[in-house]
């Protein structure tokens, strides 16, 4: 905000600009000067500019990967949008896993797993632009490093992209075991794995320190802080000063033990707050989002959020929609083409449901992409 001691405007000068400009333009601009939509998120234009992506993992061996898109205000699902940009094809094969994805200077990068490539497409009309491939690949995770650069994991090893290009290096530039989720924190990146999380310094690629235990993550809240977890523990990750401390958590965070999807954690932008998955009590798949406040262990006393009845999380289940504030979810009752896909919209800071749409088909959901 820019206050107005700092404009430093006398009374002659109010005068003097007063003549120029009408007092609804002063007014407007004091306005524009003065307020700041941290919230607001910047899109390019096109038919899939004003919404999110929906990106399915596929029937391994018997359908490809696709990605469906959420136009905001519908009240229906554009199913197979990519294909249909693309002259019917997908972002992947029959024998890989579209399973992540992220949008990087407007190019939304689809993350295939199981030897499947990267496709890059323009994030505004999905027509493809490109495809990252590596040999012997099993992607996990990309996230930039700058405007130029961006990183991605693939098995037990870290590969510089370049995002002009669309090229990715030929020799990992990191190693280590089974690594998973990415994420930049300052001049320090930090890669889970099976175990915990390793902190790399950016600058020489070098682990300056592993910690047990948050092997999901990471998420960021307003005041900076970086969440990762893992079991029962709920975990702030300094990257500058490689500390961490835990918060116990009332239910386990759920994960994959059989294979990779990208983490149920998520964060608000709008509180200090962080939601999860949790663990079932019994059965494969979780049902309940709990939340934690920072400073509030009870906050972690009851479920946030509980799915009807019939229906289970799939893959990350949950992604946060910085632009509306809302959490978004989606669910299943099933594995068989008379099953339903739910995708569902809850007001982050109360939990209350705003919408639900249910559509059909064996999707196999693994995330949602936002522009945010």
């Amino acid at each position: 905000m820019i206050q107005t001691k700092n404009l430093k405007l006398t009374a002659a000068a109010i005068l003097k600009w007063s003549q120029r400009l009408t007092l609804v333009s002063i007014a407007a601009y004091m306005l524009a000067s003065c307020s700041k939509d941290d919230h607001k998120v910047s899109l390019p234009a096109g038919p899939y500019s004003n919404g999110f992506f929906i990106l399915n993992e596929g029937w391994f061996g018997h359908e490809a990967g696709s990605v469906n898109f959420y136009s905001y205000g519908a009240d229906t699902i554009q199913k197979n949008a990519f294909a249909k940009e693309n002259d019917g094809n997908g972002p992947t094969t029959k024998s890989a896993t579209l399973e992540d994805g992220v949008i990087i200077q407007d190019q939304l990068f689809l993350i295939s797993k199981a030897g499947g490539a990267i496709t890059v497409a323009d994030a505004a009309t999905l027509k493809q632009k490109g495809q990252i491939t590596l040999e012997g690949a099993d992607f996990r995770s990309m996230a930039a490093l700058d405007a130029n650069t961006a990183v991605v994991s693939s098995g037990g090893s870290i590969y510089t992209v370049d995002l002009n290009a669309l090229t990715i290096s030929t020799k990992p530039v990191f190693k280590g075991n089974n690594i998973k989720k990415l994420y930049v924190s300052g001049d320090y990146l930090l890669a889970s794995n099976d175990l915990g999380v390793d902190i790399i310094e950016i600058s020489d690629w070098k682990s300056v320190k592993h910690f047990d235990g948050p092997t999901e993550g990471y998420v960021k809240t307003p005041d900076g802080q970086v969440y990762g977890a893992g079991d029962d523990l709920l975990v702030t990750i300094d990257a500058a000063k490689q500390d961490t401390s835990n918060i116990a958590l009332k239910q386990p965070i759920w994960k994959n033990a059989f294979t990779y999807n990208a983490p149920s954690l998520i964060s608000s932008s709008r509180q200090n707050a962080v939601f999860y998955i949790a663990t079932p009590t019994s059965g494969y798949s979780g049902t309940s989002i709990y939340r934690y406040v920072k400073g509030d262990a009870s906050s972690l006393s009851t479920p946030f959020i509980t799915l009807p009845a019939g229906e289970t999380f799939y893959s990350t289940g949950l992604a946060y929609d910085k632009k509306n504030d809302q959490i978004v979810t989606f669910s299943i009752t099933g594995y068989t083409e008379s099953d339903k896909n739910f995708l569902r919209f809850y007001n982050a800071s109360t939990g209350a449901l705003v919408k639900s749409i249910e559509y059909g088909h064996i999707y196999f959901p693994a995330n949602i992409v936002f522009y945010n």
